[in-house]
């Protein structure tokens, strides 16, 4: 993952189709990164990671995901130029946390909020605001 160039990661919800504002945001912020030079990674799946993966491959950026391995459901969306496959979601966030310069969170469920707070809390060496 560390030839892929400078990253952008966004965090987003999996539940959010192309018909609603915050899928349509994420394309935006997705393609506005690719054209500022910036490799677009997300965690890979649909909703919002696809929304940000799609803007990126879309506006002729770089797109990647880091997707979770899950009996069900989470499966690569097809806006993707390179992708890994992750066994365990704390390992999934840590990789994607450590190759980024810069984060955006778009909406998430309530659940976890919490999880991606901790997340950034417990690698947080001071590089990044929260």
């Amino acid at each position: 993952m560390h030839f892929i160039g400078p990253c952008v990661t966004i965090f987003g919800s999996a539940r959010f189709g192309p018909e609603m504002d915050h899928y349509q945001d994420a394309e935006r912020i997705g393609a506005a990164m690719a054209k500022l030079g910036f490799t677009v990674m997300t965690g890979g799946g649909p909703g919002i990671m696809e929304a940000a993966n799609k803007g990126a491959y879309e506006a002729g950026g770089y797109s990647v995901g880091c997707n979770i391995i899950l009996p069900i459901e989470q499966k690569p969306n097809p806006y993707l130029h390179k992708w890994i496959y992750i066994p365990y979601f704390f390992v999934r966030k840590v990789i994607l946390v450590k190759y980024s310069f810069a984060f955006i969170v778009m909406p998430v469920r309530c659940n976890k909020c919490l999880y991606n707070a901790t997340i950034f809390v417990s690698h947080n060496d001071n590089q990044f605001t929260i």
